[in-house]
């Protein structure tokens, strides 16, 4: 974060009369710092039935005033009797940028009353633990991505209508905070948004809280501690067992047209395209493929598939996984798609307001764009006409200013497609593998990443062939250190 540095010529004031005011400046500087908000640390919302698995995510967004983080340390409430914690594991906003630790734990809330959490799941993760291996590619996560997927069971004796909280939770001044990559800064709470509504709970007074640290935590910690993270609470909403999906509109009659364009519209315009007074049923049916998560993409394209006569609507378990990296080149006004299978359907949501073309077969697949001026986005929805087509190409080119921050994807299978997105300036920059602007030690770990994980990160392999052979392996990598650091040939395509 920037420091404001108040400068005073000693001309009609006196020495003492300048200190004095510079030292009441610095005295204002943290309540200043404190009106910005370096980060949001959102956990989604999720849905399941009684006995089943509900899966919500940390998400990460950067804020008015964004920072680089070394770590984090979650403390997060909910409630045993209906939720079993299965698992938690590290997001891609932490792996894509090869944080070194990530770690959990379960406790018992001993200090609860009425009020509280009687069950608390801590998560801390930090970038660099600085035990001599390479730094992190990165320290901040992309605006967007994921912290962390959390996994819980849901009792079956769970009443099926129910609200489960998923909170934030202090017991101490050191639970939800964020670090500074340089460590000399710690990030407090400066607001707390409970999953019912868009206001913030009021500043605490005192500890424990479910609504944020109070004044005394930021004061105690001296002119390092500040307010800047805003957290948005989670909910479970349980919804009762089916036994019949993808019937969408409760006619009776499941996998029909008219249920696939309600679950279409649910994209564009949210949960108002459940607009029945039972709409919990509604949502429970569009857990099509059956994996007890409901409102994914994956749950539209199963179902589109079913319509189409791809398949029979019989849940499958698939153990396979798919990589789909979607290229957006500004300059030539193109999104390409590098997939290693073929796509049945892509969801794209762009910052900015764009006029796309198809390239990809839109018949007798749906496409559809739509432009929301309110939110300043372009959301789009591809299903592909046929397991032929389609997963490596020139995706769409569009008119207008928009940078594509979202991407989904599903397969002819139900496989997990798991997507990173790259977008490319004007003049590709060979070495610049994480699209930075500069070439440095991070673009050789994003280059070790993608060999070593065989092209899990997301990586544009136009940027990635350092000695123009067609292809990344690890000669790439010891080229471009070279280069970096003995003053080794320049990779193809830059003037040294």
């Amino acid at each position: 974060m920037s420091k404001r540095i108040l400068h005073v010529r000693r001309r009609s004031m006196s020495f003492l009369l300048a200190c004095t005011i510079v030292w009441a400046a610095l005295q204002l500087l943290p309540a200043f710092v404190s009106a910005q908000t370096v980060a949001e640390i959102s956990l989604s919302g999720t849905h399941s039935s009684p006995g089943g698995i509900a899966s919500t995510r940390i998400y990460f967004y950067q804020g008015t005033e964004p920072i680089s983080i070394g770590g984090f340390d979650f403390l997060i409430g909910y409630d045993p009797q209906v939720l079993t914690l299965q698992g938690a594991d590290p997001g891609g906003g932490i792996q894509n940028c090869g944080w070194e630790y990530f770690t959990y734990r379960t406790s018992v809330n001993d200090n609860c009353t009425d009020s509280c959490p009687p069950a608390l799941l801590r998560l801390v993760g930090f970038a660099d633990i600085n035990n001599g291996s390479p730094h992190p590619a990165c320290f901040t996560p992309p605006d967007g991505s994921t912290l962390a997927y959390l996994t819980f069971e849901v009792s079956p004796s769970t009443d099926p209508h129910a609200y489960v909280p998923l909170s934030f939770y202090w017991r101490d001044c050191g639970d939800n905070v964020v670090a500074s990559a340089s460590g000399d800064s710690l990030f407090f709470a400066s607001s707390v948004y409970p999953w019912y509504d868009t206001l913030p709970l009021p500043t605490p007074n005192a500890l424990p809280s479910l609504n944020g640290a109070p004044e005394t935590c930021i004061t105690a910690h001296g002119r390092i501690a500040m307010r800047g993270i805003d957290y948005h609470d989670g909910v479970v909403v349980v919804y009762p067992t089916i036994t019949v999906r993808g019937d969408l509109n409760l006619n009776g009659i499941s996998n029909e047209i008219a249920d696939l364009v309600i679950f279409w519209n649910y994209y564009y315009l949210g949960m108002s395209a459940f607009n029945l007074p039972n709409w919990r049923e509604q949502v429970a049916q569009t857990d099509v493929n059956g994996d007890e998560v409901t409102l994914t993409f994956r749950d539209l394209v199963f179902l589109y598939r079913i319509i189409v006569g791809d398949t029979l609507p019989v849940p499958k378990n698939v153990a396979t996984s798919v990589n789909a990296t979607f290229i957006q080149d500004t300059a030539t006004a193109t999104v390409t798609v590098s997939s290693n299978g073929m796509l049945a359907g892509a969801l794209l949501h762009f910052e900015g307001l764009i006029e796309p073309t198809m390239n990809w077969p839109a018949q007798p697949g749906w496409a559809a764009f739509w432009p929301d001026s309110a939110r300043n986005m372009t959301i789009g929805i591809w299903l592909g006409p046929s397991r032929d087509c389609c997963g490596t190409g020139t995706m769409l080119t569009y008119t207008g200013k928009g940078k594509l921050i979202q991407a989904d994807a599903a397969d002819w299978f139900d496989s997990d497609v798991k997507t990173n997105i790259i977008v490319a300036g004007a003049t590709p920059t060979y070495g610049d593998i994480d699209g930075s602007g500069r070439i440095n030690i991070a673009d050789v770990m994003y280059l070790i990443n993608y060999i070593f994980r065989e092209g899990s990160y997301p990586i544009d392999p136009y940027h990635g062939d350092m000695d123009c052979d067609g292809s990344c392996n690890i000669g790439d990598a010891v080229y471009l250190l070279n280069y970096i650091f003995a003053s080794g040939p320049a990779p193809c395509g830059v003037v040294k």
